[in-house]
């Protein structure tokens, strides 16, 4: 989407120029597009940024562990040393509030280099303090009532915590799309989450092939809207937990605005590669979970998947062996790796 003419950003005086800001911070040129889009807006509001000890208590609040609490409110920028850092702030605010609520706007939020250590590991995170008034207003205005509102933005600390016991250090782990919450367009709905999507929209073709959703979906219209299911690591996903969930998916985006209503619901993840049917008894959570969707034929690799979240691996060990075997999924995911195959993403679709 372009910029209007009248939010185009006539710099400051005192603003860095966009060289400055490449140079101090150790922007290569694959951060120049994102750079240069930046540069263009215009920010509508200041920067509000809070305050070291209000920071630490609104993080505290979402449920964010001490560690992560004390290095994100530690590493925000400050206005007399770090100027470069906060024009990246600053921009970057703006563009979140201007594309608040907007589910199809395909915003890029590249990871900052290592070598900004923490003030890049949790820059994100100084963003989502700093629009967290914005979108608790937008889900006010939108009747997302205080509590579901809570629910969603407490995402952060457990894709956090992900990112230290993968990682082994603070910031975020699924970096991009953290900044659906925090921008109106994801909802935690007690054991799933879930995000307005269109079937046609370029992010969802390439999970969905869509000359295959006639035949394998004729009850979903060609640009009808729809949302998608993802799977937090929250722990076990039970049937009953899963039809709550789903109850209140029906309800929150069974009404007409802002978004719905919408019918029917979309899920990609390894959990519904139907190759763990095989492997698990019928009465597994994830086998009865996968029973509820009609699944397209587009597939795509999800080792990595695998090892992320269920080892918590960022890479394959050397043995297989190394890996932990403690419970049914863990034996059956190590024997088919073992044995040459593979583990897939799969995508489906069931009503709402």
């Amino acid at each position: 989407m372009p910029i209007p003419k009248e939010a185009r950003h006539t710099p400051a005086a005192d603003d860095p120029s966009l060289p400055d800001v490449r140079s101090a911070l150790g922007l290569d040129d694959t951060y120049l597009g994102w750079l240069e889009d930046l540069a263009a807006a215009f920010p509508v509001a200041p920067l509000r940024l809070p305050a070291p000890r209000e920071a630490a208590a609104r993080l505290r609040l979402l449920g964010v562990d001490p560690p992560d609490v004390e290095e994100a409110v530690g590493s925000l920028p400050r206005p007399a040393s770090d100027p470069a850092l906060l024009w990246l702030l600053e921009r970057s605010v703006d563009r979140m509030r201007r594309r608040m609520g907007d589910v199809e706007a395909d915003l890029s939020w590249p990871r900052l280099p290592v070598s900004m250590g923490a003030p890049g590991r949790f820059f994100l995170v100084h963003v989502f303090l700093a629009v967290l008034d914005d979108v608790e207003s937008w889900h006010a205005a939108h009747g997302v009532d205080a509590a579901t509102s809570r629910e969603t933005l407490s995402a952060l600390a457990l894709d956090m915590r992900l990112r230290r016991q993968i990682h082994g250090e603070g910031g975020l782990f699924e970096h991009a799309w953290m900044t659906l919450p925090f921008r109106a367009c994801l909802y935690a709905l007690g054991r799933l989450q879930y995000t307005p999507l269109r079937l046609s929209e370029a992010r969802v073709a390439q999970w969905v092939d869509p000359a295959e959703v006639p035949r394998v979906a004729p009850r979903i219209l060609p640009d009808e809207p729809a949302v998608g299911i993802h799977i937090p690591e929250s722990g076990p996903m039970p049937p009953a937990a899963v039809d709550a969930s789903l109850a209140r998916a029906r309800a929150f985006f069974g009404r007409p605005q802002p978004w719905g209503p919408c019918r029917v619901a979309v899920c990609g993840s390894w959990l519904l590669d139907d190759q763990l049917a095989g492997c698990l008894p019928p009465t597994s959570n994830i086998v009865q979970f996968q029973r509820r969707f009609t699944l397209f034929a587009r597939t795509h690799d999800a080792d990595r998947s695998v090892l992320n979240f269920v080892f918590h691996r960022r890479e394959a060990p050397a043995s297989l062996d190394e890996l932990p075997q403690r419970t049914t999924l863990e034996r059956a995911l190590v024997a088919h790796l073992k044995a040459g195959g593979h583990w897939r993403s799969r995508t489906g679709w069931l009503a709402l």
